[in-house]
């Protein structure tokens, strides 16, 4: 089981569940932060250390996410939700560990 610090930019009033499942399927065990609005996204990367960023894409654009990454001085892998998201979240902390 890999650990993982997980951001997640996603709105409120969807589950979190689904996706702790989907990613523990994968073998992925996340410590999850979700946020979904900007000022506490770039709360959240001054604050605290990630290892990969989740996305809803209608909750927030990658283009605003790199902005903050950027802000901040740090580089995270950015997977957006989608149907293999446990395999995309596992492959993306195993590059970013080599």
């Amino acid at each position: 089981m890999i650990l993982a610090r997980v951001l997640l930019v996603r709105g409120w009033t969807q589950e979190l569940a689904p996706v702790v499942a989907t990613l523990q399927a994968a073998g992925v065990e996340p410590a999850i932060t979700q946020i979904d609005r900007e000022p506490a996204l770039n709360a959240a990367l001054s604050r605290d250390r990630f290892d990969v960023i989740i996305v809803d894409p209608a909750t927030m654009s990658r283009s605003i996410i790199e902005q903050c990454l950027r802000a901040n001085g740090r580089a995270l892998p950015i997977v957006e939700v989608c149907a293999d998201l446990g395999a995309e979240v596992r492959r993306a902390l195993q590059r970013d560990k080599v």
